[in-house]
C-alpha cells in the first residue's frame, strides 16, 4: 500500500464524514423552520444513487469516464449508504429466485423506508433534545 492508496483512502473518509455532517446540518436547519421536505427528497436522492450504482457497476464499460470514477463512486457510496446497502443486498440474496422486477421493488421500498426511518428518527431526536426535558444519555 503506497502513499497513493493511503491518501485516496484518506479522502473517501473525509467525503464519508462531511456527507453525514452536511446531513446533520439540513437536519437542524429543517427542524429549526418546521419542514418535513428533507425526510422524502433524501431518500429519493439516496435511492436514486443506488440505482445509479447498479447501473455502473452491472455495465462499466458504457462510458469513457465511469472507468475512472467508478471505484471511488462505490467507495463513497458504501461509505455513506453502509446500513441500506448490507440490507437491500440481503433482501436481494433471500429473493434471488424471484423475478428481476420484485427484487428490484422490494430492494428499492427497503431502501426507501430505511433512509426515511433514519432521517425522521434523526428529526425526531432533534425536536425532543430541549434543554427543559432531563437528559438520559449524555
Amino acid at each position: 500500500m503506497g502513499p497513493r492508496q493511503i491518501a485516496g483512502a484518506f479522502i473517501g473518509a473525509l467525503a464519508c464524514y462531511g456527507c453525514w455532517r452536511w446531513l446533520a446540518y439540513l437536519v437542524t436547519r429543517e427542524v429549526a423552520a418546521r419542514r418535513a421536505i428533507l425526510r422524502y427528497w433524501w431518500p429519493t436522492a439516496m435511492l436514486a444513487w443506488s440505482w445509479f450504482m447498479l447501473w455502473a457497476t452491472s455495465f462499466p464499460g458504457s462510458s469513457g469516464w465511469l472507468g475512472f470514477v467508478r471505484d471511488p463512486l462505490s467507495i463513497a457510496f458504501f461509505g455513506v449508504n453502509l446500513p441500506q446497502a448490507v440490507i437491500g443486498n440481503g433482501l436481494l440474496a433471500i429473493l434471488i429466485d424471484t423475478p428481476g422486477a420484485v427484487q428490484g421493488s422490494v430492494a428499492s421500498v427497503a431502501v426507501w423506508l430505511l433512509w426515511y426511518a433514519v432521517i425522521r428518527t434523526w428529526q425526531w431526536r432533534r425536536e425532543s433534545s430541549s434543554p427543559d426535558l432531563p437528559r438520559i444519555v449524555p
